[in-house]
Order: structure tokens, then sequence, then C-alpha cells
């Protein structure tokens, strides 16, 4: 197979309503705009891409198939999951603004998020809510995936990405093209389209801005700043360790990067536990909390375990803050 589920043709007339939407928007035209976008917000669409990438488990064909490659810990991955944004643009230049897999239209999420701002009731977006998400920027959200998994000792390279759609990165998620039984799509050259993934949107409206500081105080008045613990005391050190690379703690909140295709936050407390760390030369934080709270944002918890066998490195203490070594 070529991708986790054959494209409908009802995505490429949404395609169709989507670059409408744009034209009559830099036209002036704002009422036909959320005209095509509401058209574009289509329930065929969501029912094609959304099941398909949250239940992801239904997608594997072979769980061990003969001879393929297997998970390593996380201490000997190679690399960052995500792409530099220089490697993203030369991506988007190799593959342009099409899945690899599927071979359906793409778009960026800096053209959604303008999209949203412009018509926030033709293009609804809630973040951690798919279901409260516009189905066909869902469905052709721009995404980029490592043919062989960071977890398989895949590295993030241009010769290991691929320009994908939403559902083609989730769906397929960390398991291997046998596991999926799906075509290596890097035997395929790259076949362009006449598709500029809806950018010319940002020509009359740029992206997202910060409220100007003026207005700020003045709709938000200072309140009394309170301190915010940087780390909050340890609960029951019998609580699993993770290893989040490349995250960090603010204001009583762990941020991360972009893991398994998007950012995820955790909120330290009695429960959840955090400090920055550094391991194997990368930054990021030590978590210790129930691997349920990982399985609420749709992580893998095992994917990020810190001490997963005796093999893995010990923490030792250094300028007051843990280093896995």
């Amino acid at each position: 197979m070529r991708s986790i589920r054959e494209p409908i043709q009802a995505i490429f007339d949404m395609c169709d309503q989507l670059s409408a939407a744009v034209d009559a928007h830099l036209s002036g035209d704002r009422v036909s705009a959320a005209k095509h976008f509401l058209a574009a917000d289509c329930p065929a669409v969501w029912e094609w891409g959304g099941p398909r990438s949250y239940y992801v488990q239904q997608n594997v064909r072979v769980k061990s198939p003969a001879g393929d490659s297997s998970r390593l810990p996380s201490y000997k991955r190679s690399g960052r999951d995500a792409p530099s944004p220089i490697m993203q643009s030369e991506l988007l230049r190799r593959d342009g603004y099409r899945c690899r897999y599927c071979g359906i239209p793409v778009v960026p999420a800096r053209v959604r998020k303008v999209a949203h701002q412009l018509y926030p009731e033709a293009v609804r977006w809630k973040d951690g809510d798919y279901k409260g998400q516009h189905a066909g920027l869902q469905a052709l959200w721009l995404q980029f995936d490592h043919v062989v998994p960071v977890s398989h000792g895949g590295s993030t390279t241009l010769d290991n990405l691929v320009v994908t759609c939403h559902l083609c990165n989730f769906g397929k998620w960390n398991f291997t093209l046998r596991q999926l039984e799906l075509e290596d799509p890097r035997l395929r050259p790259p076949e362009p389209i006449a598709w500029d993934g809806l950018n010319r949107l940002l020509q009359s409206s740029p992206e997202p801005t910060a409220t100007p500081m003026a207005a700020r105080k003045t709709a938000f008045p200072r309140k009394e700043k309170v301190p915010m613990p940087k780390r909050i005391s340890q609960p029951d050190a019998g609580l699993p360790a993770f290893f989040l690379p490349g995250a960090w703690i603010s204001s009583g909140y762990i941020f991360t990067p972009q893991l398994e295709g998007r950012e995820r936050w955790f909120k330290l407390g009695p429960s959840v536990y955090g400090k920055a760390v550094e391991r194997a030369g990368q930054t990021g934080v030590l978590v210790r909390c129930e691997m349920q709270e990982f399985a609420r944002r749709g992580m893998d918890a095992q994917r990020y375990c810190a001490f997963s066998s005796d093999d893995d490195p010990p923490v030792s203490e250094i300028g007051g803050a843990s280093r896995i070594q």
C-alpha cells in the first residue's frame, strides 16, 4: 500500500473550497470567503482522516514482522525529533506541498492560524480537541515524518524525512513501514503539484502577532505577581521517571517542543514532578509521574522512559540541577 488510507474525492473538492476562500479574501470579499471556509469543514473528510489517526493501533497490520528493526532505548536514539526550520524549507523545496504517502495537498499550521484569526467562526480550531477543529485544515495539516522512526534508530536527516499530511504522520506514529505494510515513499520520486499550501493568504494577512503593549495594559490590568516555584516538591520517588528532550519549565508548567508531532504541556503538582536536566549532551526535563499522564496526551510513555533498563545512565547532581550522563 502507498498510504494508510486511500484519499477520497471529498478531500480534493474541499481543497477547491479552501482555495476559493483564500482568493475571495484576497479580493476583499469576506462574506464569500467565510462561506467557502465553512463548506470546506466537511464531515466526510473528518471521518476519513480523524479516527484513523486517533486510534493508531488499528493501522498496524503485522505486529512483529520478520526481519524488522526493533525499538531502541531512548538514550540510544539519534538526533532531535523535529527538523529545524532550515531543514523544513529544504523538504518543502524538494517535496512541495503534497503528502509523499497519499498524495493529498497540505497546508502549513501558520496559514491555518491566520485563517482562524481572520474567520474564527468559519475556521474553528480548539487545540487538543480534534472534534473541535476544522475538518479540512486538520486533514491537510502539513507534517514531517521520519520514514524510519526515531524510536527504531531513524535519524532527523533529509534522506529520512518526507512531507506528509495529518493522517499519514499521526496514523503512522512510531510504527515501521513493515508493521503497517506501507511502501517506502522514498522509492518514488517527489511529484510536486501546483499548490502553494495557501501561503498566499499570508501576503495580505500577516501572521498573528502579540497584542500591542498599550492595549494589553488597558485590557489586562497588571496583577500582583505571585512567585511561582520552579520546582514542585518531589512526589513519591517510586513514580516512573521520563526524559522529555528539549522541554523546559516555566511558571509551574513543563512545556515540550514538538514530540510525536505536536507540542504539549504538563502542570507541575503533587502528582507531576519535573526538573531541568541534561542527558548525553541534550537538555530537557526529567519528569516523575504516572504513565497515564502520557496516555492522556496521546504519547507513548515507553518512548520517554529514563530508566528502562540497568544499562540506562545514572543521575548525578551538578550545579544544583540533575544531569543524566
